[in-house]
């Protein structure tokens, strides 16, 4: 059961590695912490501080850490502190808030890698030195089988920059706990049915026809790729994506599929808003609702019916004088999001136009006359 728990607070100096400060007894006023995919989540706590203590904390020099039940729910580093008369009010951000802080430090060439092995490798180069939460060492990685081409200059791009790039060619992320969640990690996990006797208020079903895509045209670095459903109910819906690190046309026909099989029907997204919350009955527990783990759910107060299995995009806790408060807003599952559904790499042919155009002439050079379909050096990437 998800049930309600009591909530604690400690401020620790990450580089002197001792207690600054720990909420005691009715000291804690307020506490909100979230988790989201692919985002910097924040926490704010409000609390009743001693003076003495007040006067030692310090943005970036300490990390905050959010208990429930004895658990750790949050970790990041202190950013802000706001101090009154009567009490103290801090803010952190997850340890991805670095991301924006740190120049990449070396030049890598990435050619045909994995995405999770690439975002992996650079977190590693920036954030390693001075990891004031301990994030990199807490690092938990899934294979995407997105297989990336790229490189990006040291000391002229942050961190950040690089994320994007792979998040936009459909790599997900999350920080739980601390803990960066690279790939689809939290993807094998399944809940237990939500329906809706779980839910106290009223929930939102969204179709955001936005998104909707039937015919893709992914163009890259001199080659292009195209993929469209003739079948699909909502007729021509075309749309041009760009994807600079896109260096073979098989790689830009993969991301134009992916797009057309997650858009070919309009995404659903079911959202409890603030006036509604998960009862403490619900059968999850909050440890289950991490950044794309498994949600089925069967729901019809809204006149439209949802039973599907669903992903969880973002989880919020408020906890107060009036109880404790979770939010949840789950969204339909992405192609990306099941590797078993992506292709093998050794399946894939990954020459580019120029090494087709090598290899048939070399063919044809030594009297083969084979064409380039039936070759046999066709490029695998490193597993």
């Amino acid at each position: 059961m998800l049930g309600a728990e009591e909530h604690t607070v400690m401020v620790a100096d990450w580089r002197a590695e001792r207690v600054v400060w720990q909420s005691a007894g009715p000291g804690l006023v307020a506490v909100e912490w979230a988790r989201e995919a692919m985002e910097t989540t924040k926490a704010t706590v409000t609390a009743v501080v001693p003076r003495d203590v007040v006067e030692m904390l310090e943005p970036w020099a300490q990390t905050l850490t959010i208990f429930r039940g004895g658990r750790i729910v949050w970790h990041g580093v202190l950013v802000t502190m706001t101090a009154t008369a009567a009490r103290v009010t801090l803010s952190a951000a997850d340890g991805s808030v670095f991301f924006s802080r740190r120049r990449v430090p070396l030049a890598r060439l990435w050619q045909q890698h994995d995405a999770t092995q690439v975002m992996r490798t650079m977190v590693e180069d920036a954030c390693g030195p001075l990891d004031a939460t301990g994030m990199v060492s807490a690092i938990t990685t899934r294979e995407s089988r997105i297989w990336v081409t790229a490189s990006w200059t040291p000391a002229e791009c942050m961190l950040d920059d690089v994320v994007d790039d792979l998040v936009e060619q459909g790599l997900v992320w999350s920080v739980v706990a601390g803990r960066l969640l690279i790939g689809p990690v939290a993807a094998q996990h399944t809940t237990a049915l939500l329906s809706d006797r779980d839910i106290d208020g009223q929930m939102q079903v969204v179709k955001d026809g936005a998104a909707a895509v039937t015919d893709a045209h992914v163009v890259g670095k001199g080659v292009w790729g195209q993929w469209m459903d003739e079948d699909s109910p909502l007729g021509l819906l075309q749309v041009i994506e760009k994807a600079d690190g896109a260096v073979r046309e098989e790689e830009c026909r993969q991301m134009a599929r992916r797009l057309v099989q997650d858009g070919a029907v309009t995404p659903r997204r079911l959202v409890m808003p603030s006036s509604a919350r998960l009862l403490p009955t619900a059968p999850v527990r909050l440890e289950e609702l991490l950044p794309g783990a498994r949600v089925p759910v069967a729901s019809s107060q809204t006149g439209v019916t949802v039973a599907a299995t669903m992903a969880v995009k973002s989880v919020k806790v408020t906890a107060g004088d009036d109880g404790e408060h979770v939010n949840v807003t789950l969204v339909e599952t992405k192609v990306t999001d099941d590797v078993p559904n992506l292709p093998d790499p050794a399946l894939i042919d990954m020459r580019s136009p120029c090494e087709k155009e090598l290899a048939r002439k070399n063919a044809h050079g030594s009297g083969g006359g084979r064409s380039d379909d039936d070759a046999e050096d066709v490029g695998v990437p490193p597993a």
